[in-house]
């Protein structure tokens, strides 16, 4: 770095000659390019930030145009023959100091190699893509021809060299030797690039087959057409339990629609394979999370303003003594039996939630879901449906246990979710039964289901389950008159989407083959005209 001392020399010679100058600073450590003024602004600006505090200049600088009749600067080298060398006691070796001092003066002065001019019409603008060393030398090459070559060129109809080697011939079996004339084997170099040709496409379609795979394990990037929503016509919506069952295909649901959708769940019973069409996707975030009370969804509603849906169940009626079952009705629950975790957990949520919503003012709806059957059920969830599917499908024996007189009622998945989101967007605050109210025994639902999947399954009946309900029909009046919602899939359509799903379950060998449900089996007429 310059000396302060020396950088007022300069300025103070300046003023009295080019040739002064010129010495002072080439003895200073600079190799001068333009005039001497120009030069000596820029040593008195570097020797100020380089001292802590500089003294102030006797007298202004001057500027550019007050020296524009002093003479030009003189060439390095003829100021390097005019001017006697200085010997300088430092511990590095004289070519060491010349090096770092050549290197200071261009990085000062931005010194670089003569250049051929070229108009605009006959420079090219080159971009280099090879490796470091090849970079730089036919940069070299093509700055000193006269061409701009940018870090990032972006042309329209430029011409582009491939950079290759010999590599690619690999071990050549064939090796083409010269003919007597001096010209290659016509024949031999045709066999040599067929060869090379169905080695190159066999490695093409392995690397296709690792890229399907790798895609597979990571998700589809190909996601379903969503609609779009305006920023004010689009929601956030938290849905916890996201990627299970039922959750799943909410999330599908709405995601279709356009909102925003973020998934909580601890994948206790849920998969992230639900979800894994919409990993990835701007309107979806799925977080790995186990939220234990219920009033942390509460808290977060009550601070932003939202509505709560909470889905609860039919077994809170018990095993009831009222024929159907309307909202009103209070159940018939044992509170020690082996169903009563189940049961007491779900009427306590129901409980917790009004009181909530008295102390806090928070809008809530409560869904009492009754039986639900679809795509996506885990195969180890215990339900009648995959019990009987899964059984049926491996020619195992359908277990029923009691008599077989026990009714129940199934909704196909959709027609709950469509249930959900109608009762989300009602406001209405009360329980609401969301159901199938088609009853069925459990016998003659094991019969449908064989007839369904074929095979030769026998059914086998055992005990009775202690508190088994013996009756489950929902009362959907309510949903009828304020939702305008009632069930739409029969048995006829929904079982075979079930029993397809649990087959390709049952057939997957490995990870890679993925078993997807394509929301759009269901609600394609979401997306109809996008």
């Amino acid at each position: 770095m310059v000396s302060y001392r020396v950088a007022r020399r300069v300025f103070i010679l300046t003023v009295c000659g080019a040739a002064i100058v010129t010495a002072v600073l080439v003895l200073s450590g600079h190799v001068l390019v333009g005039s001497t003024a120009v030069l000596a602004e820029r040593s008195l600006r570097e020797a100020r930030r380089a001292s802590l505090r500089p003294p102030t200049p006797a007298r202004p600088l001057p500027s550019s145009s007050e020296l524009d009749c002093q003479s030009d600067a003189l060439s390095h080298e003829e100021v390097s023959s005019a001017v006697p060398s200085c010997s300088i006691s430092t511990r590095r070796s004289a070519r060491t100091r010349e090096e770092a001092h050549g290197h200071r003066a261009a990085r000062r002065l931005k010194i670089y190699p003569k250049v051929k001019f070229r108009s605009h019409g006959d420079r090219k603008r080159i971009l280099i893509t090879a490796g470091r060393v090849r970079r730089s030398h036919l940069a070299d090459r093509l700055m000193l021809e006269g061409h701009e070559v940018p870090c990032l060129a972006k042309r329209v109809g430029a011409r582009i060299l491939i950079a290759s080697t010999s590599e690619v011939y690999g071990d050549p079996r064939l090796h083409p030797s010269p003919s007597p004339t001096g010209d290659t084997s016509t024949q031999s170099v045709q066999q040599c690039s067929t060869q090379l040709l169905h080695q190159y496409k066999a490695k093409l379609r392995a690397l296709e087959k690792k890229l399907t795979a790798i895609e597979l394990r990571a998700g589809s990037k190909f996601y379903p057409k969503v609609k779009f929503r305006s920023h004010g016509d689009r929601k956030r919506i938290l849905i916890t339990g996201g990627a299970g069952f039922v959750g799943s295909h909410l999330a599908d649901r709405l995601m279709l629609e356009g909102h925003e959708v973020t998934v909580v769940d601890n994948l206790y019973t849920g998969r992230k394979r639900n979800v894994e069409q919409w990993l990835g996707h701007e309107n979806f975030e799925l977080f790995i999370h186990d939220i234990i009370n219920t009033f942390y969804a509460g808290s977060l509603a009550k601070r932003v303003g939202a509505r709560i849906l909470i889905a609860s169940t039919s077994e809170v009626y018990g095993d009831p003594e009222v024929h159907p079952q309307p909202e009103s009705y209070w159940g018939h629950v044992n509170p020690i039996g082996p169903r009563a975790c189940y049961d007491e957990a779900k009427r306590v949520a129901e409980t917790l939630a009004f009181a909530y919503q008295k102390q806090s003012n928070v809008s809530i709806g409560i869904a009492r879901i009754f039986n639900t059957y679809g795509p996506r059920m885990h195969n180890n969830d215990g339900r009648v449906v995959s019990n009987f599917v899964l059984q049926a499908l491996q020619n195992k024996t359908l277990t029923i246990y009691g008599s077989g007189e026990q009714t129940r009622s199934f909704q196909y998945v959709s027609d709950l979710v469509e249930g959900l989101v109608a009762l989300m967007e009602s406001g209405h605050t009360g329980p609401v039964n969301l159901g199938n109210p088609v009853e069925h025994t459990i016998e003659e639902f094991a019969h449908i289901i064989r007839q369904t999947v074929g095979g030769t399954s026998e059914v086998e009946y055992l005990d009775a389950v202690e508190d088994d309900p013996q009756k489950r029909k929902p009362d959907i009046r309510r949903a009828k008159e304020l939702l305008n919602w009632e069930p739409k899939v029969p048995l006829s359509e929904g079982i075979p989407k079930t029993v397809e799903f649990f087959k390709n379950e049952l057939s997957r060998k490995g990870h890679s083959e993925r078993n997807r449900f394509d929301p759009l089996v269901d609600w394609s007429h979401i997306t109809d005209g996008l």
